[in-house]
């Protein structure tokens, strides 16, 4: 989360957790469905205001 809130891309983001890019995807994907965002961007605001990031 806290790379995402930072503008970091899927694949930096992959690259930072030594994971596969699809992987990190589907983890960014799961976290916008548990927030219920529609977007990485909303996904990031909603963290930020639960205090997440």
């Amino acid at each position: 989360m806290r790379l995402a809130a930072l503008g970091t891309t899927t694949a930096g983001i992959a690259d930072a957790l030594h994971i596969r890019v699809v992987t990190a995807r589907n983890h960014i994907a799961n976290a916008e469905r548990k927030l219920g965002a529609r977007s990485r961007l909303e996904m990031v605001l909603l963290a930020m205001r639960a205090g997440l990031v």
